[in-house]
């Protein structure tokens, strides 16, 4: 399949002269095989099995069952082959095995989120994450629960929990601020500010396990996985602060 012959059959996808540029500079054999997999080239598709059957491993040997592994693997091909083909969509900036992996991954996150299973979170964290999509994939699909199950949790905090947890967050006060606020010593500013931030973790993983649906373990892991510290800083300030000091 020729670049020139891609370019004329598609020329509704692309558009510009930067497109036809980019598909001729990028990797090449990758971009070719995608697209002549798109047009339907039984040789072509042929060599795009040899990457959903890696795939497939790579869905097994990170904690999802056969069944799963397969049926995600299954959706994938159709996702990517048929309708409005979005292989279309492989530019190139990354090799087309890593691309067709991360469309499975997200195809058996979607199977877990409707048949509320659980995923095996605690390898995933450790071991299976080892390209940037798929770690971005799994901050993006858990990042609205998480940040649902936080606001509830703080919501839920005591009024001295929220103030102290405010004052740290939004005032950017340090231990000592915080403890002349308080009128006590730095020592037990510190045990104040880390007893209000445990109970908000951990609030806010009881929260995450109803809805999930998972063990506590597993809600951990989804607050390390999408970078629960960042969303703390996005929650409201206190505004009890009168009742909170007395």
């Amino acid at each position: 399949m020729e670049i020139e012959r891609i370019v004329e059959t598609f020329p509704d996808i692309l558009t510009s002269d930067e497109q036809r540029v980019s598909l001729v500079v990028a990797d090449t054999a990758d971009v070719v095989l995608a697209f002549a997999a798109g047009l339907g080239s039984p040789r072509a598709i042929a060599e795009l099995e040899l990457l959903f059957g890696a795939a497939q491993a790579h869905l097994r040997g990170r904690g999802y069952s056969p069944d799963v592994a397969a049926e995600a693997t299954q959706r994938a091909r159709v996702a990517l082959l048929t309708g409005v083909r979005t292989i279309f969509t492989f530019d190139g900036r990354g090799a087309l095995g890593a691309f067709i992996r991360v469309v499975c991954v997200r195809q058996a996150l979607q199977q877990a989120r409707d048949a509320k299973k659980t995923v095996n979170f605690e390898e995933l964290s450790a071991t299976a994450l080892d390209t940037g999509p798929e770690l971005e994939l799994l901050r993006s699909t858990y990042r609205e629960q998480v940040d649902r199950a936080m606001t509830g949790a703080w919501a839920q905090l005591s009024k001295h929990d929220r103030f102290v947890l405010s004052l740290h967050l939004h005032a950017k006060h340090s231990i000592s601020e915080i403890a002349k606020v308080y009128g006590i010593h730095r020592i037990n500013a510190a045990r104040k500010l880390a007893s209000a931030r445990t109970a908000l973790i951990h609030g806010t993983r009881r929260l995450l396990q109803g809805e999930l649906g998972v063990s506590s373990t597993t809600a951990s892991s989804v607050l390390r996985l999408t970078s629960f510290g960042l969303s703390v800083n996005q929650l409201p300030p206190a505004t009890d602060v009168g009742l909170a000091l007395r």
